[in-house]
């Protein structure tokens, strides 16, 4: 598996690309992986508040993600959204 196919959901989020996200995330085993963390311990909500992707945090969050827990830094989603 290569890293472009290890993290699905983060790419979709990294690209901005909340079209293609809300269509992954239709997949039941996708949807399992919402909060897995990356290479850079964040998660895919992280990532989005992070780079300021705003049209893909509504899909996470609508689909269940964690919006509590923070990442591997300590930092919490909402930490990222205040920075």
């Amino acid at each position: 598996m290569t890293i472009l196919e290890s993290y699905p959901i983060h790419r979709c989020v990294y690209r901005n690309d909340a079209f293609a996200l809300k269509e992954l995330l239709k997949d039941e085993e996708i949807r399992k992986r919402i909060d897995e963390l990356d290479n850079h311990h964040n998660s895919p909500l992280h990532l989005a508040l992070m780079l300021g992707h705003t049209e893909c945090v509504i899909p996470l969050i609508n689909n269940g993600c964690d919006i509590v827990t923070a990442n591997a830094f300590g930092w919490s989603p909402m930490d990222e959204a205040t920075m």
